[in-house]
């Protein structure tokens, strides 16, 4: 499996998580993937570059934990794309890639002068798949988001907290990771496609359309039983709230350094345990 797609060429602009992480779930099962940057920012456009955790004292764009997390088995080049040089480096590489995969605010490729007609016409078969907030077209196409952003619009927001209380959201990025996931599947999607076909595809993929595909669930319990996610006769979906349990925790056994967690939920499960 580590080598299934070790036949493709990938060449990616995509940074942070949402796009990042998407290749690299398929540099994990062998395909090429170039990673393009900006030598004129120096890497300062991805700020996974410079998060930590770090493995030492040393800092910089190369030694952020989460930028090496999502770019492992990548290769890398820079490609000044203000230049000649530049554009026809890239022209080069595209016409042997097959996959170009981007997640840009919408229209950047565009204004490089590498949108989808454009790459076409270097490769006809080419696969370009985009991942922005609200994806390129429609009327919020110029907003620029995060995953934060993507969650509240999507409704996901709207599915966690405490019962007649306001949304609580989540304090983690949920959607930059779920982004990634359906990025990947879509690259794969428009591979199997041009396998049957022959024809490449520009797949818009929109981070919030992903959101909203989420919560199914919760739309259609309510829109069928009237039940609101949130409600005072369900666990919430935060998790903030159960009933008592005795013994709860975990507890340190006789064992240096060994532990056992326990939960007993109720008199069966501590007759159980006893």
């Amino acid at each position: 499996m580590a080598q299934a797609l070790s036949h493709l060429r990938i060449c990616d602009f995509t940074g942070q998580l949402a796009g990042a992480g998407a290749t690299r779930f398929l540099a994990a099962f062998g395909a090429q993937v170039i990673r393009i940057e900006d030598p004129v920012n120096q890497g300062r456009w991805d700020i996974l570059r410079g998060m930590p955790p770090y493995v030492d004292e040393r800092r910089g764009v190369e030694f952020g934990g989460p930028f090496n997390n999502h770019n492992v088995e990548k290769l890398g080049v820079t490609l000044n794309l203000r230049t000649e040089r530049g554009k026809e480096l890239l022209r080069e590489l595209v016409a042997v890639s097959d996959v170009v995969a981007e997640n840009f605010s919408a229209g950047v490729m565009e204004r490089w002068g590498f949108g989808y007609e454009e790459l076409q016409a270097i490769r006809e078969d080419i696969i370009y798949v985009s991942n922005c907030g609200f994806g390129h077209r429609g009327p919020y196409r110029d907003f620029k988001t995060w995953g934060p952003i993507v969650q509240a619009v999507s409704g996901l927001t709207f599915s966690s907290g405490l019962p007649d209380q306001p949304p609580a959201g989540w304090g983690y990025s949920y959607m930059d990771h779920t982004g990634a996931y359906y990025m990947a599947i879509a690259i794969l999607m428009a591979l199997r496609h041009r396998n049957r076909t022959g024809e490449g595809q520009w797949v818009d993929l929109g981070c919030t359309e992903a959101g909203a595909s989420l919560t199914g669930p919760a739309m259609l319990d309510y829109t069928v039983n009237g039940r609101p996610l949130r409600r005072q006769d369900s666990p919430n979906s935060n998790r903030s709230q159960f009933p008592a349990m005795a013994p709860h925790g975990i507890y340190p056994s006789q064992e240096e350094d060994t532990w056992v967690a326990i939960s007993c939920r109720d008199e069966r499960d501590w007759e159980a345990f006893g």
